[in-house]
C-alpha cells in the first residue's frame, strides 16, 4: 500500500523527537541574582494569586485558574528552595546528636 504524503517514515518521526527532546533539555544560563531569586518569586506569585482568588468575591471563570496557577507556584517555588538548601541534619550533625 502507498503512504499518505502527510504521514511521517520513522526516521523523521524519531529525528522530530530527538529535536524535541534536546530543545526542552536544553540548559540555560541565567544570571546568578536571577538564579537566587527565582525560588522567591514562584512563592511571591503563588501568593499573590492567592490574594487574587481571596480578592475576587464572586465565581468567575478564572479562579479556578488562579487556584491552579498558585498551587503549582508554591510547589516550584517550595521545591527549588529544598533542593538548593540542604535540610539542617545535613548542614549541622552535631546539634542532632545526643
Amino acid at each position: 500500500m502507498k503512504a499518505h504524503a502527510h504521514e511521517m517514515d520513522f526516521s523523521a518521526s524519531s529525528a522530530l523527537k530527538r529535536t524535541f527532546t534536546h530543545f526542552i533539555t536544553k540548559k540555560i544560563w541565567l544570571p546568578k541574582v536571577v538564579y537566587d531569586a527565582l525560588p522567591y518569586f514562584y512563592l511571591i506569585a503563588g501568593v499573590a494569586a492567592i490574594v487574587a482568588t481571596i480578592y475576587i468575591g464572586e465565581w468567575y471563570w478564572v479562579v479556578p485558574h488562579y487556584v491552579l496557577f498558585s498551587a503549582v507556584c508554591l510547589h516550584i517555588g517550595f521545591l527549588l528552595l529544598r533542593k538548593r538548601r540542604p535540610s539542617a541534619i545535613v548542614e549541622r550533625p552535631h546539634r542532632f546528636i545526643s
